[in-house]
């Protein structure tokens, strides 16, 4: 999970992506509401192109950039740090709605596999939120 840092008070999600498509944008609208719906904090940060971030621009895949709130805003990191678990089932319904599986949160794998435009993904599940 990654966090952002600003001026101590800031809060908010922010989901970056390297171009305005919509290959790039679907997956970051599905994630970045699946994420904003559980936060504290309610600055709407929203989905920001970024070209300049080797993690997104040096891929050859779909690259979504996920800031999970602020970790230098005291009552936040104090969230962050009780809610790991329920940052990381967002991500992962995220994921699902975007690729439009079904989330099974009684299964009891610990990963799940999207076949996709014949490309596979493996998403670990470290003991929560399985897709089916």
């Amino acid at each position: 999970i990654h966090t952002n840092a600003g001026n101590g008070s800031a809060d908010g999600v922010l989901v970056m992506v390297y171009a305005n498509e919509d290959k790039n944008m679907k997956p970051a609208e599905c994630i970045y509401n699946s994420l904003y719906s559980i936060t504290p904090g309610k600055t709407k940060r929203g989905i920001q192109v970024r070209t300049d971030l080797a993690e997104l621009r040096d891929t050859n895949s779909v690259a979504v950039y996920i800031e999970c709130e602020f970790h230098d805003n005291l009552a936040i990191s104090k969230w962050i740090i009780e809610n790991k678990y329920e940052i990381g089932e967002a991500i992962a319904k995220g994921i699902c709605e975007y690729y439009g599986v079904n989330n099974n949160q009684n299964n009891s794998q610990n990963f799940i596999v999207i076949y996709h435009n014949h490309n596979f993904f493996i998403i670990v599940m470290s003991n929560f939120i399985v897709c089916t």
